[in-house]
């Protein structure tokens, strides 16, 4: 790994130890709030209209299960410091080898 994808990892590391498991909070909760957030939400179809995205999903709690799916994996081996090698072919989900348990591998 290189040096500057070690501090990336490093950094994200300690953001979410910081934010998550100092708090209690699992991830995927603090998550689901910002979506569940109706100001968030009516920003985000505003973002949609005045970009002129109507295929995006106005859902803001469905943009936020499609994320999370994506991202909760990653952050979650990267809180606790294990590598992640899975693949997320196009449309998903995550699949192939699961997160290792040794951070130098």
């Amino acid at each position: 790994m290189k040096d500057s994808e070690k501090n990336l990892a490093e950094s994200i590391r300690h953001r979410l130890r910081n934010r998550f498991k100092e708090s209690g909070e699992d991830i995927s909760f603090g998550l689901q709030r910002f979506f569940a957030d109706d100001a968030r939400a009516e920003q985000w179809r505003a973002y949609l209209s005045r970009n002129s995205l109507p295929g995006g999903p106005a859902d803001f709690i469905a943009v936020g299960e499609l994320l999370q799916a994506f991202l909760v994996p990653l952050w979650r081996a990267l809180g606790d410091s294990r590598k992640f090698s899975d693949f997320w072919p196009p449309l998903g989900p995550w699949t192939g080898s699961k997160a290792s348990e040794d951070p130098n591998v």
